[in-house]
């Protein structure tokens, strides 16, 4: 019977010990995977992170308006159809670009986001939306690999934006505002979105979210970030969806577009 009883102890005692072992080995893997995932989602010092769930700022130290004045919008959803629009000669139809935006301040007076031409004539000064292999959105360029976004932060925190008087700006001192390190909504803005709810790139056209976006932070005395990151997945799927019929004979305006899961009249 001793002999017996001691076995069991020391079986009982190899088994405590393995249970230690995988525990330890737990440990250090979730904290391997939680620390890749921290590094993922966050960014230096400085740098703005836009995902699909909205913008995230990295400390270091819906009501929109219905005129977006400084951007027009390209119809490129009727590139590659029957009926293309005459500009579509050139731009590149393939599966890694999507929207297209003219962005310039020379537009402020303009009344309409539809788009005829460049403000100094001819198709050249268009930024695209990027999307990578899988879909997610990791820029919004020009040809010359320029960013919009960087342009648009540079306007605006170089005063060229009338952050006092501009429509858009008025517009999102009312209905949002940038809180703790991204952009949240101040009041009701439309159903899905109620106060205190943070704003994704799902909730608006990109380009709207983007300038809000970056309005929301300037207004809230933030510095203007040291580098701007895009990874907005599935972003594609809302540039794939919005080629509809109706798409090939007639003008669709911005607010048309219904963002599902990815980013003014």
């Amino acid at each position: 019977m001793r002999g017996s009883g001691g076995a069991f102890l020391v079986m009982m005692m190899m088994m405590c010990m393995f249970v230690i072992v995988l525990a330890v080995i737990g440990y250090f893997q979730y904290n391997k995977r939680s620390k890749k995932s921290g590094e993922d989602e966050g960014g230096s010092p400085g740098e703005l992170v836009i995902t699909e769930d909205g913008a995230s700022m990295t400390e270091g130290y819906r009501i929109m308006p219905r005129r977006e004045k400084y951007v027009q919008f390209p119809q490129v959803t009727s590139c590659g159809t029957e009926r293309p629009k005459d500009y579509c000669s050139g731009y590149d139809v393939n599966d890694t670009n999507g929207f297209a935006f003219v962005y310039d301040l020379s537009l402020k007076d303009s009344t309409s986001p539809k788009y005829f031409e460049c403000p100094g004539g001819g198709h050249d000064c268009w930024y695209i939306e990027k999307y990578d292999n899988e879909g997610t959105l990791v820029g919004v360029d020009n040809k010359n690999g320029e960013s919009m976004l960087d342009r648009i932060a540079d306007d605006i925190w170089g005063d060229k934006w009338d952050m006092e008087n501009h429509p858009m700006v008025q517009e999102v001192k009312r209905g949002m505002e940038f809180k703790n390190g991204t952009l949240v909504a101040k009041q009701k803005i439309r159903s899905t979105i109620n106060a205190g709810d943070v704003i994704t790139p799902i909730d608006f056209p990109t380009s709207l979210y983007f300038t809000g976006l970056l309005i929301a932070m300037k207004l809230a005395g933030v510095e203007k970030p040291s580098k701007i990151t895009l990874k907005i997945r599935n972003a594609r799927d809302l540039f794939v969806n919005s080629k509809r019929p109706a798409d090939v004979t007639t003008d669709v305006r911005p607010e048309d577009i219904q963002v599902e899961t990815a980013t003014p009249e």
